[in-house]
């Protein structure tokens, strides 16, 4: 099968970092959420022991590295990579009996389903520029969309908490000094 090609040359999306666009993504969500950047994360949520305590809700972003695509346009010049964000949207399930899980999901101050929303409102269609809050620029070649979801469920990894997943697909194109020494095809082996 032949590797796709596109023209990236004729959209938007400065060559940028996976790291700049993960800081835009952080911060739309902390923006959008109104939300602290520590319960914004760039981090893998099974990595850790446990959401912040004090937080009744809690959105980590972590780049999946193994279900992307690779467009080399042109080489080292424009080469762009569809990555898919997981964002792992936690808050903490109800303490009380009866209906916990009903008020949990539904409750209209701090339920699980009105913070998914806000997480996607704060990402779908967001393109993110490379300065903040400037018209121009931009860091990705097209919008953010959604890609993926699993559904919310009480989390067993973390007690106490409730967890849905999202994902989501972007662009970018990756920065490529130009200077640097083309790879043989022997593959640098003398």
């Amino acid at each position: 099968m032949a590797t796709p090609t596109i023209d990236i040359t004729q959209g938007p999306g400065l060559p940028t970092t996976l790291r700049e666009v993960m800081l835009a993504l952080q911060a739309q969500v902390v923006a959008k959420c109104d939300l602290p950047a520590e319960r914004v994360p760039i981090m893998d949520p099974d990595s850790v022991d446990m959401p912040p305590q004090q937080a009744e809700q809690v959105c980590f972003l972590w780049p999946d590295l193994e279900s992307n695509a690779w467009y080399p346009a042109a080489g080292r010049l424009y080469t762009a990579e569809d990555m898919t964000i997981i964002v792992d949207v936690f808050t903490r399930l109800a303490r009380d009996e009866g209906d916990s899980l009903k008020i949990w999901l539904t409750d209209a101050v701090d339920g699980h389903v009105k913070f998914r929303h806000q997480v996607l409102n704060a990402l779908i269609g967001f393109w993110p520029p490379k300065v903040p809050d400037v018209e121009g620029d931009l860091l990705t070649t097209h919008p953010i969309m959604p890609t993926s979801n699993v559904r919310p469920r009480p989390n067993k990894q973390h007690p106490g908490w409730g967890r849905s997943r999202l994902g989501f697909v972007l662009r970018y194109v990756l920065v490529l000094p130009q200077d640097d020494a083309e790879i043989p095809a022997s593959g640098g082996i003398p």
